[in-house]
This record gives structure tokens, sequence and C-alpha cells, in this order.
């Protein structure tokens, strides 16, 4: 490989792209508004709201969409540069996705009064222990 490959090669990465002036200071006021707005809502950090059957479903196909986006942005990467570290990062991520499913369709009080058929309550509880544990082991 020779030095002028080596530096097209690195042009493919947006990681080793340094930033800009601008997109350093459109940084640094995102995280100005992020912590104001926490700001904000300090205040109100011991208030409960009242309880909702469908939220586990809606942040579950939230979390099914972004992972999913993420996990086909890290397959298309992978076509590129053939790395198969980006490859196990991807189906990490495809697994990620398609864990929640199971587990938003067994959430106690979400589609039905209880759970799905046959699903008894302790159910969900282990789709998210394969969920959260699946992920991290190789």
């Amino acid at each position: 490989m020779t030095t002028r490959d080596a530096a097209d090669q690195s042009a493919l990465w947006l990681a080793t792209v340094p930033p800009t002036r601008r997109q350093r200071h459109l940084t640094i006021m995102a995280i100005a508004v992020v912590l104001a707005l926490y700001g904000a809502a300090a205040p109100f950090a011991t208030m409960t709201s009242p309880q909702t059957a469908g939220f586990v479903p809606a942040i579950d196909s939230m979390i099914f969409v972004t992972n999913l986006i993420t996990a086909i942005f890290f397959l298309s990467n992978f076509s590129i540069s053939r790395s198969y570290a980006i490859l196990l990062l991807a189906n990490g991520y495809l697994f990620s996705a398609l864990i929640v499913i199971p587990h938003a369709l067994t959430s106690q009080g979400a589609f039905a009064r209880a759970a799905l058929p046959g699903a008894r309550p302790p159910i969900s509880e282990w789709f998210y222990f394969f969920w959260h544990f699946g992920f991290s082991w190789p």
C-alpha cells in the first residue's frame, strides 16, 4: 500500500477528519442547550407522572428504529471497509433491534390486559436480561 493509497483510505473515515471551527461552536451550543433544558427540568424531578401502558412499547419502538438504522449504517460501512470488527458491531446492533420486539410484545398491559397469551409476567424481564447481556457477550 502506497502513501497515497493510505491517504485516500483515511479520507473514508469520518472519525479521522478533524472538526471545523463551526462544528466545534455548534457542539458547544448544543451542549449549552441540553444543560439549560436539564436545569429547567430539575424542579420537576420529584413529580411522578401517571402510569401509561403504552410507555414501554413506545420506547421499545424508538430503540428498534435507532438500532436498526445504526446496524444498517455499520453494515454498509462493512461493505466498504471489510472490517470484521465493524461487522461484529453491526450484528450487535441488529440483535439489539430484534430483541426489543418480543420485549415490547410481552410487556405487562401493553397490548392486552395481561401480556401476550401464554406469556407469564416475568417473561418480559427475561427478554430484558437477554437484550442487555446478549449484546456484550462475544
